[in-house]
């Protein structure tokens, strides 16, 4: 896997920011709600797929032609502020920040009425990593002890799925293990993270067909894996 870590700000528009990682690769975050925000990283600045059948704000996405990816129809699609020098980009709405660091990272902070707040953040090294033969892509998140992580769609075990993995691909899986057993046939890439009053999703928009791997089980890391595509994520805050 090849880590990215240098990029630098390639443009600003009405409704996402873009950047230029290690000269080839592209990393939009796209401001779509007051406290709704998208990443899509752009390997070689194209997309495995460009169509997209889990996005439906209007519930109006065609059953058989999909979404297009990058569509913003249905969207608010709210004014927002950004700050940037060569070491970071920031950018905000008023409920909810962003902040891409050097090597790349992202932090994020929600606003509680009187100031920001820690929300959810990258680990600071080695975030985010493509395979070198095109076909894969990973994202760590740092996570806290206290963190309960609810989602996923159908999985056994307990409800909260912190310090666990699970495997995000579709199999019959007759006779399980109510406890244990991984994967099972429903899954939907849906997060939701709370930690004492604050709670925030990630859904991750991805329809690899070797399916995506969530893991939990490491103390200080959640590890994100497609097995193919493009790696866009939207984070929601309450």
């Amino acid at each position: 896997m090849k880590t990215l870590k240098n990029w630098t700000l390639y443009q600003q528009a009405a409704h996402f920011v873009e950047l230029k990682v290690e000269d080839r690769h592209f990393l939009r975050i796209y401001v779509i709600e007051e406290g709704l925000m998208r990443v899509l990283l752009k390997r070689d600045g194209q997309l495995a797929l460009n169509r997209t059948w889990s996005i439906a704000p209007g519930q109006d996405v065609p059953w058989w032609q999909g979404r297009d990816r990058e569509a913003l129809d249905g969207f608010s699609l709210p004014d927002f502020k950004v700050v940037h020098d060569a070491q970071q980009v920031q950018i905000r709405t008023c409920r909810l920040r962003v902040t891409v660091h050097q090597p790349l990272c992202l932090s994020w902070e929600q606003f509680d009425g009187a100031d920001w707040q820690p929300l959810a953040a990258d680990r600071h090294t080695g975030a985010y990593l493509l395979n070198v033969h095109g076909d894969g892509v990973e994202h760590y998140q740092r996570r806290q002890p206290q963190d309960r992580v609810y989602g996923l769609g159908e999985k056994s075990g307990d409800l909260n799925r912190a310090n666990r993995r699970f495997e995000m691909h579709n199999l019959d899986a007759m006779g399980y293990n109510a406890a244990s057993t991984d994967p099972l046939y429903k899954h939907i890439p849906f997060t939701l993270t709370q930690r004492g009053g604050v709670s925030f999703g990630l859904f991750m928009t991805i329809s690899a067909a070797a399916g995506s791997i969530l893991a939990t089980n490491w103390i200080t890391t959640i590890c994100l894996i497609a097995a193919i595509g493009p790696r866009p994520a939207i984070l929601i805050t309450t």
